[in-house]
């Protein structure tokens, strides 16, 4: 079971990464976190092969060899997320990734990372190799590295931006954390590896978080599109997995039955979706979450004029049209001469004090 459910959630990890690369595949952004994800992917996509038993020796190390490079993704992308920052400058990262592509080499060619990975009563075990204590420094330097960017950014950005780190500093530190602390200083500090499977599971919360920041919130200029067909797919198969469960966990069986019952389950729970009381509900649920990223022009032009009801000098005036157009806008570009703006709102300050003195 927890092979099944580490493989799937490799897959869902691997499909997040395609989804954010192929949005935008000329963007440093959406390709250093397309390559951590993957990296991810990979190391969750090996503990799911240890515990499946067989050829424990290979997955241990392939499970290494995959992390071997996430540090260096990570660090990468809180460098140019949201905007690119001076440090690390771009030869240190070179240098990040190729220490991780050495580290991933020498994991799955030679015992110098780790060797021995074989199942005891207490769980699965692996002996450190020479170079073991060397990796995890690299890991916890690259990682604490990633952590001091993303503090540093958050600490000066405001807005949108602040947002912006705030959902996926988050979504990618929580899963970073748990997982070293469960697959790398527990086993170095206790020497098992009896806490590994917790690990994966934290990366769960990346793909929840950086989900509803792209659905929601509009985040990375990702553009998701997701028609109510498929939207009622994922409820469906969602209702029949509780649903399911559930009676797995209460014992329930019908073998009576002259179909199967999960297949009976499944239509029955297509037929109650698809009834008008049920749509009525769940359109009310799904619109204003999964279409909230499209403009509302009626209400964007309200709140504007509200905003710019009162008086103001030329130069407020136009920083407060400048945020205006950002916040409604946002994630499409757009630019503004604000030099010329505010002189020409100058100008016509200056037309209309005469005008209102008059008579």
């Amino acid at each position: 079971m927890s092979q099944a459910l580490l493989t799937s959630l490799a897959t869902v990890l691997c499909g997040l990464a395609i989804f954010v690369w192929r949005a935008r595949p000329e963007s440093h952004i959406n390709r250093y976190f397309a390559i951590y994800t993957v990296t991810m992917a990979g190391w969750v996509f090996g503990i799911a092969g240890l515990h499946g038993g067989q050829q424990l020796e290979m997955w241990g190390r392939f499970t290494f060899a995959s992390a071997s490079t996430m540090p260096a993704a990570f660090l990468a992308f809180t460098q140019c997320y949201p905007t690119p920052s001076r440090w690390p400058p771009p030869w240190l990262l070179r240098v990040a990734f190729a220490v991780g592509i050495a580290f991933g080499f020498l994991s799955l060619t030679t015992p110098l990372i780790i060797y021995d990975v074989h199942l005891t009563q207490d769980g699965l075990t692996r002996t450190p190799g020479m170079l073991y204590a060397a990796y995890s420094v690299y890991f916890l330097v690259g990682w604490t590295s990633a952590l001091a960017v993303f503090i540093g950014k958050w600490r000066s950005a405001s807005g949108m931006s602040r947002a912006q780190l705030q959902y996926l500093s988050a979504g990618v530190v929580i899963p970073v954390a748990g997982g070293i602390a469960t697959n790398l200083v527990l086993p170095l500090l206790t020497g098992r590896s009896t806490s590994s499977w917790l690990g994966p599971y934290f990366s769960l919360l990346l793909v929840g978080i950086v989900g509803h920041a792209i659905i929601r919130h509009r985040l990375m200029d990702l553009r998701i599109v997701i028609s109510r067909g498929l939207a009622y797919g994922i409820l469906i198969l969602a209702a029949f997995a509780i649903l399911l469960t559930a009676g797995r966990l209460a014992g329930w069986h019908a073998k009576s039955l002259p179909v199967q019952p999960e297949i009976l389950l499944l239509a029955v729970v297509a037929l109650a979706m698809l009834t008008s009381p049920v749509q009525f509900v769940v359109n009310r649920l799904i619109d204003p979450y999964l279409y909230r990223g499209r403009i509302e022009y009626a209400s964007a032009l309200r709140h504007a004029t509200h905003r710019l009801s009162h008086l103001m000098q030329p130069r407020q005036l136009a920083d407060e049209l400048r945020q205006i157009l950002a916040e409604a806008l946002v994630p499409d570009p757009f630019a503004m001469d604000l030099p010329q703006l505010v002189s020409e709102l100058s100008r016509l300050h200056q037309v209309a004090q005469p005008m209102s003195r008059m008579p």
